[in-house]
Formats: structure tokens, C-alpha cells, sequence
């Protein structure tokens, strides 16, 4: 079997630490459809930016997430995920946001 969901929330690694596994997933070509990072507080602090990019690089590669949580992220890099999600899914990408983390899904047709 493949790895399809990962769920690594409440978890203390960094940004730069979860843009090593994205990285890897990409070098190995496995296609999750969930990834979850809720409330992974040290994620937004260190090497945020990192895991953004190698995001960028795995939608970039074909990969297309079904369901990703994050934790809330400064603005701008916040605005790059939602880039990346609206132009792989487009009017199906759905979006939510609270107080600690940001959900992106698919609507269900």
C-alpha cells in the first residue's frame, strides 16, 4: 500500500523540518490527499517560508492534496498556499480559517 494521509498535528517540529518530509514525498512521488498540521506551533516560527516552497514544488510535480490543515501562517506566505490551492482546484478549492489553523479542501460534488 501507498501513503495517502498524513497526520502529524500538535506536533513540535518546524517549518523546516516538515519541508524535508514534503520534500522527500516529492523525490519519491507519493501523492497524499490529506495532510494535516494542525496546530503545529513551532511550524509558523521556524523555516515557515521553507515548507511553503516545497509545497509550491510539490504541486508543481502533479501532487494534488485533497485536504490540508496548517497552522495559521503570516499573511503572505498564508496568501502563496491559497494561490497554489485555487489554481489546482479552482472553483472546487474551498477555504476556511480560525483563530490557530487554516483548512483547505474540496468540495464534494
Amino acid at each position: 500500500g501507498r501513503l495517502k494521509k498524513l497526520d502529524v498535528s500538535e506536533n513540535n517540529l518546524t517549518g523546516k523540518s516538515f519541508a524535508s518530509v514534503i520534500n522527500k514525498l516529492t523525490e519519491c512521488e507519493i501523492n497524499l490527499s490529506r495532510l494535516n498540521l494542525a496546530s503545529c506551533k513551532l511550524m509558523p516560527l521556524l523555516g515557515a517560508g521553507d515548507f511553503v516552497n516545497s509545497l509550491e514544488e510539490y504541486f508543481k510535480s502533479g501532487n494534488k492534496l485533497r485536504f490540508l490543515v496548517l497552522p495559521v501562517l503570516e499573511e503572505s506566505l498564508l496568501s502563496k498556499v491559497k494561490d497554489l490551492w485555487e489554481n489546482s482546484w479552482e472553483c472546487l478549492g474551498e477555504i476556511e480559517k480560525d483563530s490557530e489553523n487554516a483548512t483547505f479542501s474540496v468540495k464534494q460534488m
